[in-house]
């Protein structure tokens, strides 16, 4: 049997397929999603298959969804059959299974073999970000708005209350953008919840600015970087940090740009 691309395929999109792995559905469009893998084999095929790959191989979206192509591809390619019956039809999903488990099995090898370092360059950065200690209290600040603010941002920040903390920092920023100490706080805030296409901006605006964190700034805008999959930028940095044998992170630099 032949499956084809039914006039469901337009509403099976990539971010639905992503929802329903990461179990984000609503009620209701869950039901739907049942109901189509009922009704159609394709569906069965193509929404089992970006989920085992998700939680087996790689959850970087570009992959998956060059892999979600691949899938439809392998669905078009499946060779012409007479019309089975229900046994027929049972049977072949079984046979897609193993064709699907066997997709997967090349594609890990294919995945170690261009990425055989230990770990992945956007995980092996977890072993070098350390949390950065907190900052004391400030006294004597304008006003005891900011004050408050600011204790409150240092106590969920040392609890590792990253989201709190960011949240009160943004205020204190938007304040007063003068206060470098608050904008590096709110950048490694960023950072520790994997958020570091917020946090570059803010690490590399501390680079030109008059305060004693750019040496830190450089190293955590290396690491931001790093979780943000972009390497080369990531090396060039490091290799900055490396020419300064007084860096404070001159060795950890040395050492991660070399497992890159």
């Amino acid at each position: 049997m032949k499956i084809k691309r039914t006039e469901h395929h337009n509403d099976l999109s990539f971010e639905l397929i992503l929802d329903y792995v990461e179990g984000l559905l609503s009620e209701s469009n869950a039901e739907i999603i049942k109901a189509r893998i009922n009704e159609s084999e394709e569906y069965w095929y193509i929404l089992e298959g970006v989920k085992y790959y998700y939680e087996h191989i790689s959850n970087d979206r570009d992959e998956l969804e060059k892999y979600m192509a691949q899938l439809w591809g392998n669905l078009e390619k499946t060779p012409e059959a007479p019309t089975p019956k229900l046994k027929s039809l049972k049977i072949g999903k079984y046979w897609m299974i193993a064709a699907t488990v066997s997709i997967f099995i090349v594609s890990m090898v294919l995945i170690i073999h261009q990425k055989m370092k230990p770990l992945t360059n956007h995980k092996i950065v977890e072993n070098y970000l350390e949390i950065y200690e907190a900052p004391v209290i400030e006294r004597g600040m304008d006003g005891n708005n900011i004050t408050e603010l600011w204790n409150k941002a240092i106590i969920a920040y040392k609890n590792s209350e990253f989201l709190v903390a960011q949240k009160i920092f943004e205020k204190i920023e938007q304040s007063d953008e003068r206060n470098y100490t608050s904008k590096f706080y709110l950048a490694l805030c960023y950072l520790y919840q994997n958020k570091p296409l917020m946090a570059i901006p803010l690490f590399e605006k501390l680079q030109t600015s008059p305060t004693r964190y750019r040496q830190q700034a450089l190293w955590y805008l290396s690491l931001s970087h790093i979780k943000n999959r972009n390497y080369e930028q990531a090396k060039r940095l490091l290799q900055i940090i490396i020419t300064n044998r007084n860096h404070y992170q001159h060795d950890k630099a040395n050492n991660l740009i070399n497992e890159l």
